[in-house]
Parts: C-alpha cells; structure tokens; sequence
C-alpha cells in the first residue's frame, strides 16, 4: 500500500502510478482519502490502490460536489430520465444540496457530513424528503464511482433515513358507487370511471386517444404520457412504467362510459366549429387543447371539496383503490402488476396489497367456514351449562 500522510485532520496517500516512459521512473500521485481516521483511511487507500490494478488512474482534480452535480444533471440524468424528475432533481440539488455540500471537494466528502446534512434538512422537512435527498446523492455518488471520479460511495456508509409508512386512503365498494354517483355530471366523469378501471395515472388518462382504443378486444393502449414543461407547456413523453405495457383492459362497462362520452364530445366539436383543434384526444378542452395533468389532480380535489362524501381523497388514490379492490376481487398479482406497469409482483402487492375492512370480515366469515359448524365451547363452560 502507498504512503500516508496527515495535512491538518485528513489523510492523503501516496500512490505509484507507473513509470514515466522516457526515464523509467516510477511516478506517484498523493490522493486525499477524505478520512481523519486512519484506519478508514487505510481502507481508502487501499480501494485507491486497487483502482490502479484494475488500469483505473484515480482523478486528483479537486472538482467540487457542486461542479460534479452541474456534470451530473447535464450528462447523465437530463438525457436519460423523464423531464420531470429532472426538473426535480435540479430543484433539490439547487436550493437543499448545493447550499449545505457544495463547496465541499467531491473526492474529500465524507459519511458524516452526509450524516450531519440529513440531520440539519430533518429539521425543517418531511422525512420522506429527506429520504428523497438521500436517494438522489446516493444515485449522484454512485455515477461519481462509475466515471472513476470517487474511490467510493460513501452514501453506503450512511443510513438512509427512515420513514414511517402513511396509508394511503383505499375506498370500498360502496363508497367507489357514492363517489362516481356524486361526480356523474362532471364533464370528466368518464375519466375518473376510467381511473378507477384501469388504474392508469392522470398524465397517462390525459394522453390517451380514441387510435389507443381496441373496442373489439376492450383494451387501451398506453404508451405514453403528459407533463408540464417548463417554458415549453404540456409535452407528451414515454410513461412513467417501470415495464412496458402494450395495452391494459377495460371493463364492459368502461367502455360503454365511454361511448357514452364520445358522444358528448361529437356534440362540441360541432358547437365549437372551426376552432376546434383536433388531436383526436379521448379527453381535452372543450376546444380540443390538452389537458394539464396537475390541472386535473387540481380540479379533482376542488370537487371532492365541494361535493363531500365518505373520503377526502386525492385523485392519485383512484390508483391505489382500483389496485386494492381489484387484488381483493381476485384478480392475479402478476395481472394488477402488468396493469399497473410495475416493476415486478413484489412491488405491487407491497404498494396496493392492503386489507380494507370489508376484506378483514370476508376473512373472517371464511375462517369460520373452515371450522364448520361443530361445538367448539369450552367443555368447562358445556359442564356448566348442563348443570344450570
């Protein structure tokens, strides 16, 4: 292993890079191991060192995390991740990461002041926010590692925090009829049927064409999605689905909702004219304009408002409830999983797979059929009552 020296309260190693091809000599180059340990020092060094095996020449740039991340949004995460987690991720990076780590070398950053910046940012945020932070340095750190910028991702060496699981609301049966009778004269009325059908979030909903509609086998092609873009406006894109889906299922009656609706529509492009602009959408404006998704999230939540009713639900709990009811009802994991575009049964059934008091009583009736119907009392309590 090189050499270590001590420069204030970290250590830096001194490693053999090869030889110079003119002289022969061997040349070296002293790394910072962003340790003040030096037994995790020696650990540093030695993954250094194994870099240099494997032909990996350790960069001694001392690129900050803020000039990293600028790197990282620009090359890797805007050519390869939806628009709007970029957007996100810039946001979080430029007003919770930057602040607080920017200044701090990228190769001299260390697990504690990881540490020390999820306690502060727990202070005043959410813990799923800080969990989101989290995610987004280890992700960072760990493209860090992969372009041999960083030895390690010390993110591993920090817990993530911990967030306490909130239930999302799932309606039952009767309440999914008390919701869809209290929104039957919204114009969107057959968008909400769908979402509770089909489960598809309003940004895939939204997008949706009467082409993406196979009335023959009740299916719905869904391959794509809207967003807003900033600057831009609503931008269609590739979905948000962890697997691909050619198509997901509609019930009978979903279609016949929306047979329904396609003769609502047929009616405003008359009324509207020449200035209807056709994008042969199954929902948009009264004009043909695209739908934003938030503006649907929004409205969906202002209605809720003002009609009441058994949940103050969000629209994205239509999601949660078609999935829920729909593994109740018995329809297979690997089915709900593929329907929902989900990256695997696992996830679906850990996400959805909740028990609603309804399903708690079905269980129970069911466990009471399998003892039947035999006198199971307590035969001291069969003692007594003969006896009384």
């Amino acid at each position: 292993m090189g050499s270590l020296r001590k420069v204030g309260n970290l250590w830096y190693v001194r490693l053999s890079v090869g030889r110079d091809p003119v002289t022969g000599r061997y040349l070296y180059k002293e790394l910072a191991t962003g340790q003040s340990s030096r037994r995790e020092a020696e650990k540093v060094a030695a993954e250094l060192e194994a870099s240099l095996v494997k032909g990996i020449v350790p960069s001694t740039e001392r690129t900050t995390v803020a000039e990293f991340m600028t790197k990282w949004l620009a090359d890797y995460v805007r050519p390869n991740l939806d628009q709007s987690t970029a957007i996100s991720y810039e946001g979080e990076i430029r007003l919770h990461i930057v602040p607080m780590l920017g200044a701090i070398p990228l190769r001299d950053l260390r697990p504690e002041q990881l540490a020390s910046f999820y306690a502060a940012k727990a202070g005043s945020l959410a813990q799923s926010h800080v969990l989101y932070l989290h995610r987004i340095m280890h992700k960072a750190l760990n493209t860090a590692l992969h372009w041999s910028l960083v030895p390690r991702n010390v993110a591993d060496a920090v817990d993530a925090p911990r967030v306490r699981r909130t239930e999302r609301p799932v309606l039952s049966e009767e309440q999914v009829g008390q919701l869809l009778d209290a929104l039957r004269d919204d114009r969107l009325y057959s968008l909400y049927f769908l979402a509770l059908d089909t489960g598809l979030r309003e940004g895939e909903l939204v997008a949706r064409r009467w082409t993406d509609l196979d009335e023959g086998s009740r299916t719905l092609l869904v391959q794509t999605k809207f967003e807003r873009e900033t600057g831009v406006g609503i931008v269609e894109g590739p979905t948000k689905a962890r697997r691909p889906r050619s198509s997901v299922p509609i019930s009978e009656h979903a279609l016949r909702v929306l047979r329904v609706h396609a003769g609502h529509q047929a009616e405003e492009k008359r009324h509207a004219g020449s200035a209807y602009h056709d994008d042969g959408l199954i929902w948009c404006w009264e004009d043909g304009g695209r739908y934003d998704p938030n503006w649907i999230s929004g409205h969906f939540r202002r209605l809720r408002k003002r009609l009441g009713g058994p949940e103050a639900i969000h629209f994205h709990d239509l999601r949660h409830t078609s999935a829920t009811l729909a593994i109740a009802k018995g329809e297979p994991l690997k089915v709900t999983q593929e329907r929902l575009g989900q990256a695997s049964p696992a996830t679906t059934l850990a996400m959805y797979g909740h028990a609603t008091p309804e399903m708690h009583g079905e269980a129970a009736d069911r466990r009471g059929g399998l003892l039947g119907t035999r006198d199971f009392t307590p035969k001291a309590e069969r003692r007594h009552r003969r006896s009384g």
